[in-house]
């Protein structure tokens, strides 16, 4: 098996940091070529720790006084691995593949900035370092793009996908290549079945925070039935008057003017929100201050992993193309909005023959939403990379 970090040290992988201003972050190109952070710059999301790791300054640094380390959350298949690292203090921490030591750094780059990519055409990997005790590293801009994904959708036509009869959806193809749904309720599902794999496609929302989903591990031919990688580009804003006052909802921006609509937690921690009234239309000249947060988002939020765990940033906004990365493996689902990790989630619940219902590792078909009238979304470059059983 290949794996997903090997030695530091290898002259063909290593180059010089020239412009660190780019670390933790993606260009618009990035993303659309599917790669993923594993670092956003700001927490430890997305890894297990264990001794002396912090953030400090965009960086991940790992070490101290005692043994330290970290571990990916997600197990990925075949990718390519892009890393920026510096030694601050020996001894050097070595370097893991699902928990195996697979390398070390090199003690001469001490104090530098280095970074390498690699590619990863084989089995199941997982991303680790462990530093001894005495010793600290630095990592940044750790990405992550998976590769050897199948195309679902040609561009052309629907073959490979299956429309449940009866609802109200029209699913099409548009001039410009894209899957097309509006209206709804419907559910369009492929033929085709996955129980591991990475998922990636490009969204676009036409409307205002119109609600669709991604499910998975879905029962071939059953509505609405599997896991739901929520689309719903909506959060709670604070809006303030001239006057004073001030009122917090679901923004829209209608050109002259700002439609508000209370909302009230949905959950007690307020990590989730949900609609609570009509609108009010606030006149753009009457308003003094607009703060998102997107962070509070309405009705789980894009990213998020629908009646599990609502998404930790709403990142795309309506009317813009932007990717969703979904990682399934056994009861751990991930998923990333325009490379940004916005669920990680473990499913303890009982075995069920539906994900509506209970857990279900099992294999199942991928379908696409259509929610209600309002519905109107695009797709396109929709892909799928089954991860192999481990050994």
């Amino acid at each position: 098996m290949q794996t997903l970090l090997t030695t530091l040290v290898s002259a063909a992988m290593i180059s010089w940091v020239d412009d660190p201003q780019k670390a933790n972050s993606l260009t618009k190109e990035e993303i659309a070529q599917g790669w993923i952070l594993l670092f956003d710059g700001n927490t430890t999301f997305g890894w297990k720790t264990t001794g002396d790791v912090a953030v400090e300054n965009g960086e991940l640094v790992i070490g101290g006084g005692k043994e330290s380390s970290i571990d990916s959350t997600t197990t990925f298949g075949t990718g390519k691995l892009r890393i920026q690292y510096r030694i601050d203090a020996e001894p050097v921490g070595n370097l893991l593949n699902n928990g195996e030591v697979v390398g070390t750094g090199n003690p001469a780059d001490k104090g530098e900035w280095r970074s390498f990519e690699h590619a990863y055409d084989d089995g199941r990997t997982r991303t680790g370092v462990t530093v001894p005790a005495g010793g600290k590293t630095r990592l940044r801009s750790i990405a992550f793009q998976p590769t050897g994904g199948k195309q679902l959708f040609d561009g052309k036509t629907l073959e490979g996908w299956k429309e449940i009869p009866g609802k109200n959806s029209k699913f099409s193809v548009t001039p410009e290549g894209w899957m097309n749904v509006k209206n709804g309720n419907g559910d369009l599902q492929t033929t085709d079945q996955w129980d591991d794999f990475v998922y990636q496609m490009e969204i676009i929302s036409n409307g205002d925070h119109l609600n669709s989903g991604v499910f998975y591990r879905a029962i071939p031919g059953e509505f609405w039935s599997g896991y739901e990688a929520q689309i719903r580009n909506e959060w709670v804003t604070d809006v303030k008057l001239k006057d004073g006052a001030s009122i917090s909802g679901s923004f829209t921006n209608k050109g002259d003017a700002f439609a508000v609509a209370p909302c009230t937690k949905a959950n007690p921690e307020g990590t989730n929100w949900r609609p609570a009234g009509r609108p009010k239309t606030l006149k753009k000249d009457d308003v003094t201050e607009v703060v998102h947060h997107r962070d509070r988002p309405v009705d789980i939020g894009t990213g998020g992993i629908y009646n599990r765990q609502p998404a930790r940033n709403v990142v795309s906004s309506d009317r813009e193309w932007f990717t969703m990365t979904v990682v399934a493996l056994g009861n751990h689902h991930s998923v990333w909005v325009n490379g940004y990790q916005t669920a990680d989630f473990v499913d303890d619940a009982k075995p069920a023959a539906s994900a509506r219902n209970g857990r279900k590792d099992e294999k199942g078909v991928i379908s696409l939403q259509g929610h209600d009238p309002t519905t109107d979304l695009s797709f396109r470059n929709i892909r799928i990379a089954p991860v192999p059983k481990k050994s």
